[in-house]
């Protein structure tokens, strides 16, 4: 891994940017090594860790209006019913929770919210 912070570059819109060949042409980081293409690779495999841990947030977000965890309901199937109900899913562009919150909620009388799919 690199000690780069990809949050710390910014290109500003009179950059100039080229190719260079790292084979032919010298290019050396601030750090003080060579850039090389396997380096540079490293450079951006490490770049796109860093911005997906960023990024990743466990879970979906609250349904709630108040922003707390929401409460989770755990039960069981047989593992056909799972496959029927995760094509049904699929088919409305849904997740499984989603399609079993709305399921749910209206065999209870409740009109489900839109929940837009992930």
């Amino acid at each position: 891994m690199t000690n780069l912070d990809p949050a710390k570059f910014v290109v500003s819109k009179d950059a100039v940017v080229s190719d260079i060949d790292l084979d032919r042409e010298e290019f050396i980081l601030d750090d003080g090594r060579r850039l090389t293409d396997k380096v540079a690779a490293e450079i951006a495999a490490d770049a796109l860790a860093k911005a997906r841990r960023r990024n990743l947030v466990p879970g979906r977000k609250s349904l709630g209006r108040d922003g707390k965890h929401s409460p989770v309901v755990q039960f069981r199937l047989a593992e056909d019913d799972l496959d029927y109900i995760s094509r049904a899913a699929a088919q409305n562009g849904q997740t499984i929770s989603a399609f079993a919150r709305q399921a749910v909620l209206s065999a209870a009388g409740k009109a489900a919210p839109d929940v837009k799919p992930r």
